[in-house]
């Protein structure tokens, strides 16, 4: 049986905003609009006073993933969001309604 390894060398995470491209080198450091979804998912969180360990069982996700997502440090697949959003009452297209607003406002 072979056993294939595959590394992966260049650590480029590249995301389309609007008509912007946002690159960043993964984990080293949070882009824009990692950091603006974390801060609409920790905002909603606490509108709703609950804490990151009650949206993790409402979302079927661990608590360090809910404070990964808040600090911008992981990139959530869709499935992810769509959870996230249903944790947090509301809808994945309002959760992201002001994503590319706040991220540039971090930028």
């Amino acid at each position: 049986m072979e056993i294939f390894l595959f590394l992966l060398t260049i650590k480029k995470i590249i995301f389309v905003v609007g008509d912007r491209l946002l690159a960043s080198s993964y984990p080293d450091s949070p882009t824009p609009i990692l950091r603006a979804l974390g801060h609409l998912v920790k905002q909603r969180r606490t509108a709703l006073g609950i804490s990151q360990e009650e949206l993790g069982m409402r979302a079927n996700l661990d608590r360090t993933y809910i404070s990964g997502v808040e600090r911008g440090v992981r990139n959530p697949s869709i499935t992810a969001i769509a959870s996230l959003a249903s944790g947090l009452d509301t809808t994945i297209s309002n959760l992201l309604e002001n994503l590319e607003i706040e991220a540039e406002n971090i930028e």
